[in-house]
């Protein structure tokens, strides 16, 4: 695949569509979405390269509309990155990151951060993202700057001093949600989510009741959860509740 080059390269990348929030095959080299959408080339820095905004970077920057940068940030002005503001797709690791670094970014749809030292998400509110993955925020503890956003896809993976989730259950659009963590004390807020659609929880502990939250969701098409999560008869219920849901259990 050309986009685990260990070397800085512009490929074709499967992200979600900005326009509709569809999800390709992770392994596909897309070139347009089922709603009309073409992908353009995604610029790809990989984990282990460095980069900054000098000369070469820069212009391979301006020239994309899609960026991965994954590699460690080596310049000396991070604020730099709010010129960036022609993206749709953007994907930053350890990066010394706020969301006012963001505020002009009126194209961008489709934001993934890991490894960032943020205790909120306070700022991302003036977005207009599609889609959402944010993983590995090791200090972050407040979302509730998730409720107003206009979600299709969402995914929560290793934010583990996020103790309330409820914040999601006021996004009305989310068809997609994924949550990896070792312990979410409620899924009660997934009985709000009506239109969601698809549902993986990864997650070691659970104080509620995990069955009787996914209960609710009466249009959902596929549920991935953990076996510990069901408890006795727990997926015999599911099958019965939610005949048109696949359900795979890990």
């Amino acid at each position: 695949m050309t986009q685990l080059s260990a070397t800085p390269v512009s490929t074709r990348y499967a992200f979600p569509c900005p326009k509709c929030g569809r999800v390709p095959p992770p392994s596909s080299e897309p070139e347009k979405c089922e709603c009309g959408y073409r992908y353009p080339r995604t610029f790809v820095v990989p984990y282990d390269s460095p980069w900054s905004f000098d000369e070469a970077f820069g212009t391979a920057f301006r020239e994309h509309q899609a960026l991965r940068l994954l590699g460690k940030f080596i310049g000396k002005d991070p604020a730099r990155l709010s010129e960036l503001v022609h993206v749709e797709y953007l994907a930053l690791s350890r990066y010394p990151f706020t969301f006012e670094l963001l505020a002009g970014f009126h194209a961008l749809r489709v934001l993934e951060l890991d490894f960032l030292q943020l205790k909120s998400l306070g700022g991302i509110e003036r977005l207009d993202l599609k889609s959402l993955a944010i993983s590995e925020l090791r200090q972050l503890e407040d979302i509730s700057g998730l409720r107003t956003l206009p979600l299709v896809g969402l995914k929560v993976a290793l934010c583990n001093r996020v103790m309330d989730y409820g914040p999601i259950g006021d996004m009305d659009r989310l068809e997609r949600l994924n949550v990896e963590a070792k312990q979410v004390p409620s899924l009660a807020f997934l009985t709000r989510l009506r239109t969601l659609r698809r549902l993986g929880l990864a997650v070691d502990k659970v104080d509620s009741n995990v069955v009787e939250d996914v209960l609710a969701l009466s249009g959902l098409q596929w549920l991935g959860i953990r076996k510990r999560l069901l408890g006795r008869g727990g997926l015999e219920r599911l099958n019965v509740a939610l005949p048109n849901c696949k359900v795979d259990v890990w």
